[in-house]
């Protein structure tokens, strides 16, 4: 995947074998794929298989990656929206640093953040769920600052782990609302805010206000039907019953399905796009006008 000059967007065909991450970082690019859970009759992801390479101030969109996403140092940008990661973020030298950090509607399975250092960061309506006891974010170094709101964490089948594992950031605040913790457990420390959370084994209300803790189930797909493997066909949504039910600060549901811009579970992009319908045989009776 090469692009003549910064600014370019590149599209990347859903395709039913995965493409090699490309060895070349260039900036001002957009990648965009055709969604995590493409709903189409030939429905096939953009997968890259290998290594991706991202450069600054690059916009990812729609894209399953199966690998880690490499950045290289003093990145001033980076945004990721209705992307699917199996492998971690991370920076390349010892003073790899993310000055920006975005990230909406997108699926992480097996930790996102590890031993980055970032200014800004900013995680919105996004899924964690855990396939093999990772933790979401692994030895932050530096966080200047930090808002995590509607997201869900779910870790199934194993001991709860810990939200922020090993080095905790050097932070001037993090923020953390309107999320769901199953399994998971909220660091708790001076500097993190907990604000209208539900979490079912931490109190977190020494740290903010509004949290709920609970130890019932808060997902419309019953316990027993959620394992360690994630599904697409996992309904994640909060119970109508459910104590997180319209319980975020905004008045929506905790979650990721709440606020603003809720996940969007075919994670198709918000473009025009192009589809193609194969009819067998006579469907259709004829009309007569």
């Amino acid at each position: 995947m090469v692009a003549a000059t910064p600014g370019d967007n590149i599209y990347i065909c859903g395709s039913s074998s995965g493409y090699g991450g490309h060895s070349t970082r260039k900036s001002e690019l957009t990648f965009i794929g055709a969604g995590f859970n493409v709903v189409k009759q030939f429905a096939n992801n953009s997968v890259i298989g290998s290594d991706f390479a991202i450069g600054n101030n690059n916009r990812c969109i729609g894209i399953y990656f199966q690998t880690s996403i490499v950045y290289v140092s003093n990145n001033p940008s980076l945004y990721f929206s209705r992307c699917r990661t199996i492998g971690p973020l991370y920076g390349l030298g010892l003073y790899a640093h993310i000055g920006s950090l975005e990230v909406d509607q997108c699926i992480s399975l097996s930790g996102f953040l590890n031993s980055a250092s970032m200014s800004s960061c900013i995680i919105r309506n996004t899924l964690f769920f855990s396939e093999n006891g990772n933790r979401p974010f692994t030895s932050l170094s530096y966080v200047t600052s930090m808002l995590v709101d509607h997201c869900t964490f779910i870790n199934r089948n194993f001991s709860a782990i810990e939200l922020f594992y090993g080095l905790l950031p050097w932070t001037l605040g993090i923020t953390i609302s309107n999320c769901v913790f199953w399994n998971v457990t909220p660091t708790l420390f001076a500097l993190t805010t907990y604000l209208n959370n539900y979490s079912s084994i931490a109190g977190l209300n020494t740290y903010g206000s509004g949290n709920i803790l609970s130890s019932d189930w808060p997902f419309v797909s019953t316990q027993a039907a959620v394992n360690t493997t994630f599904s697409y066909g996992y309904d994640l949504n909060v119970l109508g019953t459910s104590s997180a039910k319209n319980a975020a600060n905004d008045g929506t549901d905790m979650g990721m399905y709440g606020g603003l811009n809720p996940y969007y579970a075919s994670g198709e992009p918000p473009i025009p796009q192009m589809d193609s319908m194969q009819v067998m045989g006579t469907q259709f009776s004829p009309v007569e006008i």
